[in-house]
């Protein structure tokens, strides 16, 4: 096991277990010989048997939650994983771990509120804040669904469309998706700013101008009748989407500040100290937001520290061949 050859310790286990039967420790050390070698259904019996035999192992109900997540059945992890916590409530890696299968299975809210407090208590996991960036991000997901529901082709709706495709480099679409919002609301303070920076990445700085001037025309908000607006230009980021309102201003608010929120969090993650896992967290946003040369960087860089890890060579091999590097892939 120390020489990283867990696969060779799983038939000395299974003789020491043969001598010495009814064991929870050496079956605890079988469970994790199979599980570090791949076998994760054989491990998670290993780990029930030790329960069978100790059902307080925190350890056994730790390591069984992990390979259900590790075999892409976080409903299974849960019970195992909650318990664990229950055990242990001030361990970082069964919070952090139970978190991931609340996200995995879209609890975005109870996983948000979970990864927040672990971002107090360990700034300097690249996990948790690429958990609570998701988190935030699908909670924007399902706020900006609830606005599809209410106002569809509203001009908030139009904006929110018009930001998701500028923040994914599709330029010409947002400029057609923030003209259609300005045309039904001339009054939308952000808009004509937006259409300013289109421009000056294209080479109009006479009509950015333009737009920059319209932008500062506009009077600013009533916070007596804007306080949303007022808020999220302060940062009151999480006073927003505390919000409980369903009406179409309400939601575009909150759907801006869990994207706000989500960048927060993905920006402490691109300041940690480079490591193998914040290069694999940095590849996995850029290939969300479509930036498939930039995730090919990062799964390089993460290569460069561990070379030969085939989940980084898989996700190399997946962002070259989205990027149209076929031949790389």
């Amino acid at each position: 096991m120390a020489a990283g050859h867990p696969g060779d310790a799983v038939p000395i286990y299974r003789e020491l277990l043969r001598a010495m039967p009814d064991n929870p420790g050496l079956t605890l050390n079988l469970g994790l010989a199979l599980d570090m070698s791949g076998d994760k259904r054989g491990a998670i019996r290993e780990y029930q048997a030790v329960l069978k035999l100790d059902p307080q192992s925190f350890p056994a109900r730790l390591l069984m939650g992990t390979a259900y997540l590790d075999l892409g059945q976080p409903s299974d992890a849960i019970a195992p994983l909650e318990e664990s916590v229950k055990l242990q409530p001030e361990n970082l890696d069964a919070q952090a771990t139970l978190a991931d299968a609340e996200l995995a299975l879209e609890r975005f809210g109870a996983a948000a509120a979970r990864f927040e407090k672990l971002s107090q208590q360990d700034p300097s996991s690249p996990k948790v804040w690429y958990g609570l960036g998701a988190c935030y991000e699908g909670l924007a997901q399902k706020s900006f669904d609830e606005l599809t529901n209410v106002a569809a082709n509203s001009a908030y709706w139009l904006y929110l469309v018009a930001e998701s495709r500028y923040a994914n480099k599709q330029t010409y679409s947002a400029f057609y998706f923030y003209r259609q919002a300005l045309a039904k609301m001339p009054s939308l303070r952000g808009v004509h700013a937006a259409l300013a920076d289109i421009y000056r990445q294209t080479d109009h700085a006479d009509w950015a101008s333009v737009e920059e001037q319209k932008e500062k025309d506009l009077p600013p908000p009533d916070c007596a009748a804007e306080m949303l607006e007022c808020d999220f230009h302060a940062g009151n980021f999480l006073a927003i989407v505390e919000q409980a309102g369903k009406d179409s201003k309400t939601l575009y608010w909150k759907t801006r500040a869990y994207n706000q929120l989500a960048l927060s969090a993905y920006d402490r993650l691109g300041r940690l100290l480079p490591s193998a896992e914040t290069y694999e967290l940095r590849a996995r946003i850029e290939s969300k937001r479509r930036q498939y040369a930039q995730a090919a960087k990062n799964w390089r860089e993460a290569l460069q520290l561990v070379p030969g890890n085939p989940a980084f060579k898989r996700g190399l091999a997946m962002a070259l061949a989205q990027s149209g590097d076929l031949q790389g892939a």
